[in-house]
């Protein structure tokens, strides 16, 4: 169950979101969700931080 729940997240919700971002840097826009710093933008930053920058986590690192 853990497995697939783990696969779900990095095949289907983190594209997901990261296509939104992307959709979202492509309008020129200083922050996700518009010209001010929103809890959208610290949401990304977090999951930068604790997740693509973060040694201590081993699993689905060959994904990204």
């Amino acid at each position: 169950m853990k497995e697939k729940m783990i696969c779900e997240l990095f095949d289907v919700v983190i594209p997901k979101v990261l296509c939104y971002y992307e959709e979202c840097a492509a309008k020129g826009s200083k922050f996700i969700c518009g010209d001010k710093c929103t809890i959208a933008d610290f949401c990304a930053g977090g999951l930068y931080v604790n997740y693509f920058c973060n040694p201590h986590v081993g699993y689905c690192k060959d994904k990204f």
